[in-house]
C-alpha cells in the first residue's frame, strides 16, 4: 500500500513537472497545458473546491469575446485564424457603424474616465484583477523594483502595471512633467490605489535624445533606494508605456537569480559611426513640446576618468547594490554631468556603467567577449526596421520611429525568446496582439501558481 501511494505521488509530481516544462519551453502550447493541468493535476483540489484564483482571476477581454478570436491558434501561428483576426481588427478600428462604435467604447477608455474608474479603489483592483497576495513564497522573498516612464495613453500604462503587478514588488512611475493635466490626474488616481505604486518625487521635462530621459530613471532610482530598507527589492527593471511582459513574475525572478549577482543589459563596443554622439557638443532647441538634440561643431572633452564609452539600449536590469553604488560614486556622477550635452545618452550611459569593472557591482569586464546585444541580453525584445527578414521575421504590425509596433502574427516569434519584455505594443494598431498576449500571460501565471500551491514547488 505504501509503495502504491509513493507511485501515485510520483506520477502526480511527474505530471506537474511536465506541464510546467511545457509552459516554459513550449509557450505555444500553454492553453493546452492549462486545460491538461485542470483535468488531471487539480483533481485532488476538487473536493475542497477549485482554486479561487483560477476561477476569479482569468481575463475575459471585450475584443476577444466580441470577435471570438482563438488566441491559442494565433500564438501557435495558425495563418487562417491570424488572417481572420486581422480582418476583424481592421473593421474594429475603422468602421463607423453604431454597433462597432459601441464595442470600441467598451475597449478604449477616454483618459478623463480613469479618475472615475479608480474612485473606488477596492472595486477597481477587483474588476481589473490585480493580485492581492504574492503567488509563491519564492516570489515573495525576491521582490523586484520597476521604473515606468510614460507621457501619454493611460490605458496602456494601466495594462502594463496590471500585467506586471505583484504586491511584493515596488513601482515608481515617472509621467513626463509636460504631459496634459488629465493624464497626470489619471496616473495619480491609479497609483493612489496601491501602497507599493508611487509617482517619482521629482518629474523631468523629458526630451527625446536628451539626458532628461536618463534623469527620469535616476529620479526614480533614488526614490526606490530610499524605500528599499522597507521593501528590500533585489533588482530594478525599467519600462516604458508601450512595453508588455513576455514572462511571468516567477520566470523573471528565477532568471534574475540565475544571473548570480550580475546585471543584465545590452552593452557592446561602440561602432565608429556612433562615436560622434558623445564626441561633439549637442544643443537642445529652445521650443515648446518635444525637441531633438542638434549637433554643433564643438568637440567635447574626453569622458571623466578616460572611461571607455560603450553602446547599448535604454533598458536594463540592475541589482540593488549596483544602483546604490552608481548613485553615490563620484566618477559615475561626473559621467552623468558630462553627458548633459551628448546625443541620446540613454543609449550609452547604462552600457558604459556596466563595463566599469570591477568597481560597479554586477558589472562585466571590458573585453568584447562580454558584449551583449539586444538578442543576447534579456531585458527587451525589439524589431528594428531594416533588419526584418534578415535578423527576424517581418513586422506583423506597423513601424513607428523605426521600431515595429507588434501585430498578432508577431506573438509566436516573441514568445519563443527568453526576453522579459517586448517593445512596442499599441492597442490602436492591433488590439488582438495586446489582448491575446495579456490573456496568455495571465493563464500561464495561474497554472504556475496552482502547481506551486499544490506541491510547494515548481
Amino acid at each position: 500500500m505504501r509503495r502504491r501511494r509513493s507511485l501515485s505521488f510520483f506520477c502526480l509530481v511527474a505530471i506537474s513537472i511536465a506541464a510546467v516544462w511545457i509552459t516554459i519551453h513550449h509557450p505555444m502550447k500553454v492553453d493546452w497545458a492549462v486545460q491538461h493541468f485542470k483535468r488531471h493535476a487539480t483533481n485532488g483540489l476538487s473536493q475542497a473546491g477549485e482554486d479561487s484564483l483560477l476561477r476569479d482571476m482569468r481575463f475575459d477581454p471585450v475584443a476577444l469575446k466580441f470577435a471570438n478570436v482563438d488566441c491559442a491558434r494565433i500564438v501557435d501561428g495558425d495563418e487562417t485564424e491570424c488572417q481572420r483576426a486581422a480582418m476583424i481588427n481592421v473593421e474594429l478600428m475603422r468602421s463607423n457603424s453604431p454597433d462597432i462604435r459601441a464595442i470600441r467604447e467598451k475597449i478604449f477608455y477616454p483618459e478623463e474616465n480613469w479618475s472615475e474608474i479608480t474612485r473606488n479603489c477596492e472595486n477597481f483592483r477587483k474588476v481589473r484583477k490585480y493580485f492581492a497576495q504574492p503567488l509563491s513564497a519564492e516570489e515573495k522573498a525576491f521582490p523586484i523594483a520597476y521604473v515606468i516612464t510614460i507621457h501619454h495613453d493611460l490605458q496602456s500604462f494601466e495594462r502594463l502595471l496590471r500585467s506586471t503587478y505583484h504586491p511584493q514588488n515596488l513601482y515608481c512611475v515617472h509621467p513626463d512633467s509636460k504631459s496634459e493635466e488629465r493624464f497626470h490626474s489619471g496616473v495619480k488616481a491609479i497609483a493612489n490605489c496601491f501602497d507599493n505604486v508611487f509617482i517619482a518625487s521629482h518629474l523631468e521635462d523629458v526630451q527625446y535624445t536628451h539626458m532628461s530621459r536618463v534623469q527620469a530613471d535616476l529620479n526614480c532610482m533614488k526614490d526606490l533606494v530610499n524605500r528599499s530598507p522597507r521593501h528590500g527589492w533585489r533588482y530594478v527593471i525599467n519600462l516604458c508605456g508601450q512595453d508588455l511582459p513576455l514572462k511571468t513574475n516567477l520566470e523573471i525572478v528565477r532568471h534574475l537569480k540565475s544571473l548570480v549577482g550580475y546585471n543584465n543589459l545590452e552593452t557592446f563596443h561602440t561602432p565608429g559611426h556612433k562615436k560622434r554622439r558623445f564626441q561633439f557638443h549637442f544643443d537642445l532647441p529652445k521650443q515648446g513640446g518635444y525637441s531633438v538634440m542638434e549637433r554643433t561643431d564643438i568637440r567635447k572633452e574626453p569622458p571623466p576618468g578616460d572611461v571607455e564609452i560603450y553602446s547599448g539600449s535604454a533598458y536594463y536590469a540592475f541589482k540593488r547594490r549596483a544602483v546604490e553604488y552608481f548613485l553615490a560614486d563620484p566618477l559615475i556622477q561626473n559621467l552623468f554631468n558630462w553627458s548633459q550635452d551628448a546625443y541620446s545618452p540613454d543609449e550609452y550611459i547604462w552600457a558604459t556603467i556596466q563595463r566599469i569593472y570591477p568597481r560597479v557591482p554586477g558589472s562585466f569586464p571590458p573585453h568584447q567577449k562580454y558584449d551583449l546585444n539586444e538578442l543576447t541580453s534579456v531585458t527587451r525584445l525589439v524589431k528594428w526596421k531594416g533588419l526584418d527578414n534578415v535578423v527576424y521575421p517581418k513586422c506583423g504590425g506597423a513601424y513607428r520611429h523605426g521600431i515595429c509596433v507588434y501585430g498578432l502574427t508577431d506573438l509566436t516569434w516573441l514568445l519563443s525568446h527568453k526576453h522579459f519584455f517586448a517593445n512596442k505594443f499599441d492597442h490602436s494598431v492591433d488590439i488582438f496582439a495586446v489582448e491575446c498576449l495579456d490573456s496568455w500571460l495571465r493563464n500561464k501565471t495561474l497554472i504556475q501558481r496552482s502547481i506551486y500551491n499544490k506541491f510547494g514547488f515548481i
